[in-house]
């Protein structure tokens, strides 16, 4: 769903966790405000986007199984 920016090694998740937290508690309340409107938004529209590809693939697979070729 393009969320992921950085991978790291699972022993330093949650240093990097706090570093990132840290980073935004030290922003401004307002841009933390919009910033997170901006990504929820972002965030809906892709799975808005990804419901009829959902949906296809649902019915094609009660379609396969509903008449299975064996």
């Amino acid at each position: 769903m393009g969320v992921v920016n950085e991978v790291v090694a699972r022993d330093h998740t949650y240093a990097r966790g706090l570093e990132i937290a840290r980073t935004l508690a030290a922003t401004p309340r307002l841009y933390r405000s919009l910033l997170k409107q901006t990504l929820n938004r972002r965030l809906l529209r892709r799975v808005i986007e990804g419901v009829p590809l959902g949906m296809a693939l649902e019915c094609l697979t009660a379609a396969d199984l509903a008449h299975p070729q064996h």
